[in-house]
């Protein structure tokens, strides 16, 4: 072979990736210096892969992190999980709580780790329980899970550290769109790679940008799962994405269309099998389960509806129900004989200032405020305290 013939060849082929390499590399710093919000949400941490409960935080995390919102201090234990450590084995005086949701629960997008619900939820708890006895409040939130991934950390972690309570909290703003998978897969989840777009994100301005841009293309997600990149089952053709561009998500919550029947039906048959074998399971431990409903505040804040034709301009006002996934639920829970508190009536006692809860501001603003942590760390105290805590 003619090294001289080839050279140019070689030349040209470096050339070129050198360039589409630098052209990355522009558009990685342009967006970490234009854009900082479209990817500084993403610095938060490591995720890592777990066979049975999907994905957990990065174990014995301790950092000041820029979640956009200021600077958050994040600490996980080594179960990788919001929280300091905590033995497995339940001590005789102790009153555990296990609370399980997403980002809500998670709770660190604006507040610091122990300024969240939960865990201000045991120091209200604390300081009216008599000694011995003590409370515990535990957080297994993690951002982006439904009920799925919720009932796999509690069937698979969490039942052996003995909770006397089990607090699902149950977003209806997604948790129906997240439990939207075939009902003979949920029970066991395969190894993916789920933890490398997690780094990535995590690492790269560029790649977070992009996903925020495609997080909801139904032929994205799609590739991401046929590469082992997302759990997220699609079901490409099941629904016309170009329709009205509204996410499918918010279609099986809010969309009253015959169309989305078939698909809205397959995310309750789901949600109602998760609710009814956690409810069974924690009862076979001897345990409480309890679902705490967080509203879809679009149904509480008119203006956030509108909002919400103002994003997806195509979408028809007479398409959508923000008060579909409520009227979904409830009929669930009761059938299921499951314990459960919407918390869409305090919210608004709370906003009209006729509670006991000291008024401190807005309880929601991209999620919980800090105010909203403190309030509802408040009210679901007085609730366990009247129907769940033992006299002390």
């Amino acid at each position: 072979m003619d090294i001289k013939k080839i050279k140019p060849l070689i030349i040209n082929i470096s050339l070129f990736f050198l360039s589409i390499i630098l052209v990355l590399v522009i558009l990685e710093i342009f967006i970490r210096i234009f854009l900082p919000g479209a990817y500084r949400h993403q610095q938060i941490y490591q995720y890592v892969y777990h066979p049975q409960a999907g994905y957990q935080l990065e174990k014995n995390y301790d950092q000041m992190v820029d979640s956009g919102n200021g600077p958050i201090h994040v600490i996980t234990n080594e179960y990788g999980y919001i929280g300091q450590s905590f033995p497995i084995a339940k001590p005789a005086n102790e009153f555990r709580i296990a609370n399980f949701g997403d980002s809500y629960v998670e709770g660190i997008q604006m507040v610091d780790w122990d300024k969240t619900f939960v865990a201000l939820m045991e120091e209200n708890l604390n300081a009216e329980i008599q000694e011995p006895l003590y409370a515990r409040s535990l957080n297994f939130g993690i951002g982006g899970r439904g009920t799925v991934e919720e009932f796999w950390t509690y069937k698979y972690i969490v039942q052996k550290a003995r909770p006397d309570l089990n607090i699902l909290w149950f977003t209806l703003a997604n948790d129906f769109g997240n439990n939207y998978l075939p009902v003979n897969k949920y029970a066991s989840l395969s190894q993916n790679r789920m933890g490398t777009v997690k780094y990535l994100l995590k690492k790269s301005a560029l790649v977070s940008f992009v996903f925020e841009y495609l997080k909801d293309n139904l032929t994205f997600i799609s590739i991401l799962q046929r590469f082992g990149l997302s759990n997220r089952v699609v079901y490409t053709g099941d629904i016309n994405i170009d329709e009205d561009e509204v996410a499918l998500e918010d279609k099986i919550n809010y969309s009253i269309k015959t169309e989305m029947k078939e698909i809205q039906e397959r995310a309750y048959l789901v949600t109602e099998e998760l609710l009814k074998n956690f409810k069974e399971l924690v009862e076979q431990n001897n345990e409480k389960f309890l679902v705490v409903i967080i509203p879809e505040i679009r149904r509480l804040y008119p203006d956030l509806g509108d909002e919400f034709f103002e994003i997806y301009p195509k979408a028809s006002r007479k398409d959508y129900d923000f008060s579909k996934a409520v009227n979904q639920l409830l009929p669930i829970l009761e059938k299921n004989k499951i314990d459960y508190i919407d918390l869409t009536d305090f919210i608004k006692r709370y906003d009209a200032q006729e509670t006991n809860i000291e008024y401190c501001g807005d309880l929601f603003k991209d999620h919980l405020t800090p105010c909203g942590h403190r309030a509802l760390a408040k009210f679901i105290s007085q609730f366990i305290l009247k129907h769940y805590l033992p006299a002390s």
